[in-house]
């Protein structure tokens, strides 16, 4: 539905198109907001079905090094990097906190219910607490 919407604000309609003119045409604010959006959608779909769970590359020693899960959104930023962004993310990603400091990315998902449900079987196995940044909530 939102897809559908956004390609309504940018595709002329059919009088538009019919009528020919020498001016060149150019771009409505309204059109670039709408193919922002289709973007942001496009970049939604390619990560939809990511389900990408890899704790034993990370945690090693039976976690003595760990202490805590967090749960966070994931922007991609178009330049090759792929920044937490909890307000309006596009994939999720499950990360185990050093003890020492810093954090360690064990899973990447489409879904958030997805990461929720990992993030509790790691939660499970190592009796970490779970800080889901998604909802400022510990779990």
């Amino acid at each position: 539905m939102q897809l559908a919407a956004a390609l309504a604000r940018i595709l002329p309609t059919q009088q538009e198109h019919a009528q020919p003119t020498n001016q060149p045409q150019l771009v409505s604010d309204q059109a670039l907001e709408a193919w922002s959006e289709l973007q942001c959608l496009a970049h939604r779909l390619d990560y939809q079905d990511l389900f990408d769970f890899y704790p034993d590359t990370v945690i090693f020693d039976g976690g003595k090094l760990f202490d805590a899960i967090e749960i966070h959104g994931i922007s991609p930023d178009g330049n090759g990097a792929h920044n937490i962004e909890n307000g309006d993310p596009v994939y999720f990603s499950i990360f185990v906190r050093a003890i020492e400091g810093g954090i360690e990315c064990v899973g990447d998902f489409g879904q958030p219910k997805h990461a929720i449900e990992q993030a509790n079987l790691l939660a499970d196995q190592y009796g970490w607490k779970i800080f889901n940044h998604l909802t400022n909530r510990l779990m």
